[in-house]
């Protein structure tokens, strides 16, 4: 059985359109950070393997810094993944609050909920494991051309 909405007062209506935006405003800060950590990823370790294929062979004592794009990748995929789960709550939340003051059909969130392809999460998991496996590829290829 689904629970009519619950009726507000002019101060519950303020406050939640308030929390509304605030929270909306967040989530998509996140969705940025998530687009900016990807391009800086590329850019990265792009200048990072220009900067090795310009230098003398590695020192068996400098091998080290073939694990440097790779500690890139692997810290951007989880800060990636920390905003994914901050920006699940966030909906989860806003659909919660939808779910009480809202007719039934109306509510963004409620609508993802029941109509959200995760194509795009696909996707972006996909980037961080490409651009971590040409990054290894980049270091094997690099460590045997010397």
């Amino acid at each position: 059985m689904v629970a009519e909405p619950t009726p507000l007062g002019d101060d519950a209506r303020q406050f939640l359109a308030a929390e509304y935006g605030t929270i909306g405003a967040e989530k998509n800060d996140l969705l940025r950070s998530v687009e900016k950590d990807r391009t800086f990823g590329i850019i990265a370790t792009a200048a990072f393997w220009s900067w090795i294929g310009s230098q003398p062979p590695l020192t068996q004592a400098q091998l080290f810094l073939y694990f440097l794009p790779l500690g890139v990748v692997i810290l951007l995929a989880l800060k990636r993944r920390a905003a994914n789960v901050v920006i699940d709550q966030i909906g989860n939340y806003i659909r919660g609050v939808e779910e009480k003051v809202l007719p039934k059909g109306l509510g963004w969130e409620r609508h993802l909920s029941t109509n959200r392809k995760d194509w795009f999460r696909r996707l972006d998991l996909g980037w961080w494991i490409t651009l971590f496996i040409a990054n290894c590829g980049l270091a094997l290829i690099d460590f045997f051309r010397r």
